[in-house]
């Protein structure tokens, strides 16, 4: 009963039970999200992928936009090439070999401009964890093991805090997110245009964190 208690009051306080065993007591992520947003520089970032393996798929198109203090900023958007073959990923992202022939360009180029456009700023996305971990292995393909990434970037999720601050949500997809709070932008799975969604997601939420 009394763990029950305690998963049931972090939800009714915005927060995730795992957050209070990270150590977030003060502020939760959620919280600290929006001062950054507000008084800071945030980057939210997506990728798009040859598959779903993290360890063997490889990034073909990564998207960046910055929010400084509350402002939507510069964007980034580029596309790399690879020797994978994108089998059936085309379907979800609709990004073609032939797009890549034309737009992609060598993946230490990318990997250089991305990190140098978040620099040590805070880093958001959706479903944050799929991202780090393919670009970790990414990088260090590319870097090498000391490649720096996250070396100094603090790191927030907006499906872990629309969860937490919705959990009567059907589900925390970006899409059913755009519906449910009525946002601009679509869920298309190119990365850019997810960015653009999760931004205008990060925007809406300030009125619903505390």
């Amino acid at each position: 009963k009394d763990s029950f208690k305690i998963v049931n009051s972090a939800y009714e306080s915005g927060s995730l039970p795992h957050w209070f065993l990270e150590g977030y007591l003060e502020s939760t992520p959620s919280q600290e999200l929006m001062k950054l947003t507000k008084k800071a520089r945030v980057v939210v970032f997506d990728t798009e992928t040859t598959g779903k393996d993290p360890y063997c798929d490889d990034i073909i198109q990564i998207a960046a936009i910055e929010i400084c203090s509350g402002v939507i900023g510069q964007e980034l958007n580029l596309y790399l090439k690879t020797e994978k073959d994108l089998g059936t990923s085309t379907e979800i992202h609709k990004i073609s070999p032939e797009t890549l022939t034309k737009k992609g360009r060598e993946r230490n180029q990318v990997f250089s401009e991305f990190l140098d456009f978040i620099g040590s700023d805070p880093i958001c996305a959706h479903n944050m964890m799929f991202d780090l971990t393919i670009l970790d292995i990414n990088l260090r393909a590319v870097f090498g093991e000391n490649h720096g990434f996250l070396s100094k970037n603090p790191i927030y999720c907006t499906l872990e805090i629309t969860r937490a601050i919705d959990p009567y949500a059907p589900n925390h997809k970006l899409a059913t997110l755009i519906e449910r709070y009525n946002l601009e932008g679509k869920n298309t799975h190119n990365a850019l245009d997810d960015v653009k969604a999760t931004v205008n997601l990060i925007l809406a939420l300030e009125g619903r964190i505390y």
